[in-house]
């Protein structure tokens, strides 16, 4: 399961924007209250790519729209949804695992991946080995990756 104090909405959604608006949002900060790496209340702001279906944007407020119709607390995580029935479930690593999977399927010959070695941890650094590969200087990784020790390079050389 998902850290229930990952990301969470810190302002009430209703009155301060309506549906429309949240939908035609080209920009939007989260606030992270904790994460594994110990800094807590860091904001991250996402700017919209224009991309309909692979929008940070777009997903965040859809969400956020969704979250609203079920009348759900302003501090409710954004790994919470709540399903035909209205109850209200939990996103799973599991859960993000098995798309992950489906989408290596998608491209042809998987680009060279076993869809049956993606796991959710395959997202913590594929990110800094592509940036790796592309020749990047370990110390700008680090910055990048916001790595706060060498414990990285396990990660990158492993």
């Amino acid at each position: 399961m998902l850290n229930s104090k990952s990301v969470t909405i810190i302002s009430p959604i209703p009155p301060l924007a309506s549906f429309a608006q949240l939908s035609a949002a080209s920009f939007i900060s989260i606030t992270f209250t904790t994460q594994k790496n110990g800094v807590k209340g860091e904001k991250h702001a996402h700017a919209s790519n224009g991309q309909p279906f692979a929008c940070p944007v777009r997903a965040i407020t859809c969400q956020l729209i969704h979250l609203c119709q079920h009348l759900a607390p302003a501090t409710t995580p954004l790994h919470i949804y709540y399903d035909d029935n209205a109850h209200r479930c939990t996103v799973s690593l599991a859960m993000i695992t098995s798309l992950l999977c489906l989408a290596a399927l998608t491209v042809p010959g998987h680009a060279g991946v076993n869809p049956a070695r993606i796991a959710t941890r395959s997202l913590c650094n594929s990110g800094d080995i592509a940036l790796l590969l592309a020749g990047m200087d370990l110390d700008k990784i680090r910055i990048v990756g916001r790595w706060k020790s060498d414990a990285m390079l396990p990660y990158l050389h492993g």
